[in-house]
């Protein structure tokens, strides 16, 4: 088996488009890539820390699936965790 080894500062690592990486991440699942698989999704959780779940949505293009109701009522039930 083929090991890949990916040395790099995971800030400026994978700097590609994020169309790319969600098609990457299927593509390394399909091939049974584990590694890299696991380094791109290692990638794409690095860019959701500090963020909203509304910055979220926008920089990688994500439906909102909620009402502004059900997000509230949401919001309101954890609350304890912000």
């Amino acid at each position: 088996m083929t090991q890949i080894t990916l040395v790099s500062n995971d800030e400026q690592s994978f700097q590609v488009e994020r169309a790319i990486l969600k098609q990457s991440g299927t593509i390394e699942n399909y091939l049974d890539i584990k590694a890299l698989l696991n380094y791109t999704r290692k990638t794409i959780a690095n860019s959701f820390k500090g963020k909203t779940g509304e910055q979220i949505r926008e920089k990688w293009g994500f439906p909102n699936e909620f009402t502004p109701e059900e997000e509230a009522a949401i919001k309101k039930e954890n609350e304890w965790c912000e």
